[in-house]
């Protein structure tokens, strides 16, 4: 397996190493770097939206087992991770490995630029990623607005360097991202394509943190339960809702209790989760290309009419499931 050590900043100069170790070149845009190697093959953008808030995107299938190594950088930022690699990749963050990618329960994290991770990459993987660079200093002024300064002061604290979390992406942001993933980099629009993605990801980011951090607390047995149930509420994404008496039971809860301790805990009733979770894999599926037919993804995914499953996707992302969907070419 080959190591390479690299770092991060706001500015393209950490670039330069990605250059020379992995064989690649800057293109005629230079936010774009290409690679057409033996290591990979594929394309990277690189700009910074805004002063202190950074979008990277990789789009590169890699040819030999590979370990980034991501070194501290002297600059003070969050890295948000969002992986939708084809195929299952391994970060490791305090010692602490995290199956990521499109497949695996993983696929959003959130990491100090501070603290030294590694991204474990097997030959013939399609790498797709994307990371967002949010200087500390922005994020204080959000925090102070909407009066979290407190819970997240232990960010702030030179001293304590911390990761946030690592959990699955939400499917408002994984519906921003498939739509991304459709366009290519060296696109003339994928500036405005990338700009607008950055900006989504980063709203539905600071709404979910909110969540997050407000939850109640719970003692661990409670959380250990809701989480069972919670794993079996995904496993069902193909079915229809099991109920909340069935969740329950499984969380070893009376109804009345579970509802309200799911809420607390997640920040949204059972029923919303799935249906949101569902219509995510729903929108895997219009854009796989696997299907002649809307009509049938909806089948697929449980749904008995069509037009009913249209105007809900429509509701809920704003836009038509004919808009993004994939057509099987035989």
């Amino acid at each position: 397996m080959k190591n390479f050590s690299h770092t991060f900043s706001f500015s393209p100069d950490w670039r330069k190493k990605f250059i020379d170790e992995l064989s690649g070149f800057i293109e005629s845009d230079d936010r774009i770097m290409a690679f057409k190697s033996p290591i990979a093959e594929g394309e990277t953008f690189f700009m910074e939206i805004i002063p202190g808030f950074a979008v990277l995107l990789i789009d590169a299938v890699i040819n030999i087992p590979l370990r980034l190594v991501r070194i501290p950088s002297d600059e003070d930022f969050w890295i948000i991770y969002y992986d939708l690699s084809e195929d299952i990749n391994r970060h490791t963050v305090f010692k602490t490995h995290y199956e990521i990618g499109d497949s695996s329960k993983f696929g959003l994290g959130v990491i100090d630029s501070r603290i030294e991770s590694s991204y474990n990459i097997e030959t013939g993987n399609h790498m797709y990623s994307l990371r967002l660079f949010i200087d500390k200093k922005l994020m204080q002024t959000y925090l102070n607005k909407s009066n979290l300064k407190e819970e997240f002061k232990d960010v702030f604290d030179r001293k304590k360097k911390k990761i946030l979390f690592y959990k699955h992406i939400d499917s408002r942001s994984k519906v921003a991202l498939f739509k991304l993933k459709q366009q290519r980099i060296n696109n003339f629009f994928f500036e405005f394509d990338i700009k607008s993605t950055a900006y989504q990801l980063l709203g539905y980011f600071l709404e979910r943190t909110n969540l997050e951090i407000t939850s109640k607390t719970f003692y661990e047995k409670d959380a250990e339960a809701l989480e069972k149930s919670q794993d079996y509420l995904i496993s069902q994404l193909y079915l229809s809702f099991p109920g909340i008496e069935k969740l329950a039971a499984i969380a070893h809860m009376s109804a009345s209790k579970f509802n309200k301790a799911y809420k607390d805990r997640y920040g949204t009733s059972p029923a919303s989760f799935f249906k949101q979770e569902k219509l995510k894999v729903a929108t895997e599926l219009l854009l796989s290309g696997k299907f002649r037919y809307i009509s049938e993804v909806v089948f697929e995914m449980g749904y008995n009419k069509t037009t009913y499953f249209t105007l809900l996707y429509k509701n809920n992302f704003g836009i038509l499931p004919s808009e993004i969907f994939v057509k099987r070419e035989d």
